[in-house]
C-alpha cells in the first residue's frame, strides 16, 4: 500500500480506505474491537515513529512537503518503509477528528498487550532504590480526555507503567492519546485487568497501593518511603471507585485543602499526586 513519489491523492469519499478511516472515527469501539489504533497529527505520529511502531497506512497531505517539519518526518518514516498515502486536502474534513486537519493520520495495528508482565518488565528497568517505581492505575475513569492528562502526568512524573481496571475507557481512544501527547505510546500498559489479578501481581511484586480518595485517608504529604515500589489508583470523578477497586488492599491517601472545597477534578488530583509521589533526586 506504500505509495510512489508522484502518486496521486485519494480524492473520493467512496474509496474503501476513506470509508474505513470515516467508520473509525464515528464509532472509537468498532477500533478498539478490530485491536486498530489512530494518531492524528505530526506529534502523535512521530511519537509512533520513536516507539518503533508501523502503521496499516499513514495518511498525508500533499501540501506538507513544503513545511521543513512534516517533510523530515515523512523523510523518516519512509526509511522505516511506513505505507503513506497522500489525501486530497479537500477530503481531510471527511476523515479527521479534529476541527482543523492538522495532515496527519496514522492508522495502527494496537501493539500485543503485555498484560501484567509488561509492568514487571517495567519495574526491571526502574531504579531500585526505596519506592523509586511509580505505576499509575485507573478504575472506572470513562473520560478519554482526563484518562490522557494523567498518562501525560504520570510520564512527567516518573511513571514507567499505567493499569486499567475493567470500566475504564480504552486508553487507545483518540482523545486520550491527544491529551496524552503521545506519552501512552512510551507507557508499558495493561489494560481491562481484573482486580483480583491486580491484587496478586501487587502481592508478588512486593508494590504498595495508595487509593487516592478526596476525604479521610492519610495526608499525602505524610506518605513516607517504606522501600517498595507505588502504585497510586485514582478512581471515578462521578462515580468513584468500583466495588472491585475499593476490595483491593490499598492505604487511602487524601490531598489536603480548604473545607469549602468539596473535591477536584480526576486529572487535576491525580496529577496533584502523582508529583508529590515522585521520585526525588
Amino acid at each position: 500500500m506504500s505509495a510512489r513519489a508522484g502518486d496521486p491523492p485519494l480524492r473520493s469519499r467512496r474509496h474503501p480506505l476513506i470509508l474505513r478511516i470515516r467508520r473509525l472515527v464515528a464509532r472509537p469501539a468498532v477500533a478498539r474491537r478490530e485491536g486498530v489504533f489512530l494518531a492524528e497529527g505530526l506529534h502523535l505520529c512521530e511519537e509512533a515513529l520513536a516507539a518503533d511502531l508501523t502503521p496499516e497506512v499513514l495518511f498525508c497531505a500533499p501540501r506538507l512537503e513544503r513545511d521543513p517539519a512534516a517533510a523530515r518526518f515523512l523523510a523518516r518514516a519512509r526509511a522505516a518503509d511506513w505505507p503513506l498515502q497522500p489525501i486530497a486536502d479537500a477530503l481531510w474534513p471527511a476523515v479527521s477528528a479534529i476541527e482543523t486537519p492538522p495532515g496527519f493520520l496514522g492508522l495502527f495495528p494496537r501493539p500485543a498487550s503485555g498484560g501484567l508482565q509488561a509492568l514487571s518488565r517495567a519495574a526491571t528497568g526502574a531504579h531500585r532504590h526505596a519506592s523509586a517505581l511509580r505505576l499509575l492505575g485507573l478504575d472506572r475513569v470513562q473520560d478519554p480526555v482526563n484518562l490522557g492528562v494523567l498518562a501525560r502526568s504520570a510520564w512527567a512524573f516518573g511513571c514507567r507503567g499505567l493499569v486499567t481496571l475493567r470500566e475504564t475507557v480504552d486508553p487507545y481512544h483518540p482523545r486520550a492519546l491527544r491529551a496524552s501527547s503521545g506519552m501512552l505510546l512510551r507507557l508499558a500498559l495493561a489494560t481491562d485487568v481484573p482486580a483480583t489479578s491486580l491484587a496478586d501481581w501487587c502481592a508478588a511484586e512486593r508494590m504498595r497501593v495508595l487509593r487516592l480518595t478526596p476525604h479521610g485517608g492519610t495526608p499525602l504529604r505524610s506518605v513516607r518511603a517504606d522501600g517498595r515500589g507505588l502504585l497510586l489508583l485514582v478512581g471515578s470523578e462521578g462515580q468513584g471507585f468500583s466495588p472491585q477497586g475499593l476490595a483491593l488492599e490499598a492505604e487511602g491517601v487524601t490531598i489536603e485543602m480548604r473545607a469549602e472545597a468539596e473535591s477536584l477534578g480526576v486529572a487535576a488530583a491525580g496529577t496533584i499526586a502523582l508529583y508529590v509521589l515522585a521520585p526525588r533526586t
